[in-house]
């Protein structure tokens, strides 16, 4: 991915546009954006609802920009104020892009000097749900008095004491008792194994079918990333790579470091072998990937960025001295295991 920031002049102070070439598949409605700083302590992400050093938070945080809209190749995002306000210019940064059920899109970029308000901007408010209000319950109405017929009086059954009760048959009797003995067995047998067995089956979520479609309908209910991998590894062994793809996508911007490691491995130049999917390889997107992966404790993924980046098959200026930093981290690191997702 490639932006460009700019600032036309009719745009009003601290307004910029990002223009992200080579962003193609994401959801324009449900786009989101995270910034991330390159400290060396470890990253800081932006959050635009905070204010002062609150507006810097250790975790991963992703917010929704002012405007998207698609455009040739690509897509227009714009930050506001409460956005350009904490970033500073000559200062690198990490940006990341992801839309919806759509893939995960990463850079890293230089601020430029922009037009500022000269004030620090109000951060957005925070909307509270709307209440509904209770619907008041119906009163019953009060019975007429008056107006209408007087209700009949029911009549009481006239009982005769010329027709006494006959005796009972030992023929029914004999009947009852069987039905009750079958009925007592049938419940006995109900909920020692009929019951169970039954509640068993219920409990069991449906299998979700493996198709793509099945995929987008199945990540628009933001499932949490251990289920989505776990998804992505049933489409894997039904040989459906496309939505395996978008699952462990998904899966990886949600916090997964195993995800974000297996798409590093799709795009890593080191033994390569083009799939239905991924075609070409790309030393870029795997150090990406890795570094997703490496930052959530995957020891394995930081010596294969570090592999990449000594490699050279990267556009990172700091490829080699990244490389001995991920070296040393990977060499200092406690044996962890992979896959953790974030909260």
């Amino acid at each position: 991915m490639r932006v460009i920031v700019e600032q036309p002049a009719e745009m009003r102070a601290g307004h910029v546009r990002l223009l992200c070439h080579g962003v193609s598949g994401m959801e324009t409605g449900a786009l989101k954006v995270s910034l991330a700083t390159l400290d060396p302590g470890g990253a800081r992400y932006l959050d635009p609802t905070g204010e002062g050093a609150t507006s810097w938070t250790a975790g991963e945080h992703w917010f929704a920009p002012r405007v998207v809209a698609a455009m040739d190749g690509g897509v227009s995002i714009e930050l506001g104020p409460e956005a350009t306000w904490h970033l500073r210019p000559h200062t690198p940064y990490v940006l990341r892009v992801g839309g919806g059920a759509g893939g995960l899109e990463e850079t890293r970029l230089s601020w430029p000097v922009v037009r500022l308000p000269s004030q620090a901007p109000a951060p957005p408010p925070v909307v509270a749900p709307a209440k509904e209000d209770p619907v008041p319950e119906p009163k019953p109405k009060d019975p007429e008095i008056d107006g209408g017929p007087p209700l009949p009086r029911p009549e009481r059954p006239v009982i005769s004491e010329a027709d006494p009760p006959k005796p009972r048959r030992w023929g029914r009797l004999i009947a009852a008792l069987l039905v009750l003995g079958l009925a007592g067995g049938g419940a006995w047998w109900w909920f020692l194994g009929g019951l169970p067995a039954l509640l068993e089956t219920a409990m069991q979520p449906a299998k979700l079918e493996t198709t793509l479609p099945a995929a987008r309908a199945y990540l628009r209910q933001q499932p949490p990333a251990a289920d989505a991998l776990g998804e992505a590894k049933r489409f894997d062994a039904a040989g459906v790579a496309d939505g395996a793809f978008l699952l462990r996508s998904y899966a990886a911007r949600e916090g997964s470091a195993e995800a974000a490691a297996d798409l590093g491995k799709l795009y890593d130049p080191d033994g390569f072998q083009p799939g239905p999917v991924v075609k070409m390889a790309d030393g870029d997107r795997a150090a990406n990937y890795y570094e997703l992966a490496a930052k959530r404790g995957d020891v394995e993924a930081m010596t294969r960025l570090a592999k990449v980046l000594r490699s050279g098959r990267t556009s990172r200026a700091d490829g080699p001295e990244a490389a001995v930093f991920w070296e040393n981290a990977a060499a200092n690191a406690p044996t962890a295991p992979v896959g953790a997702a974030k909260p």
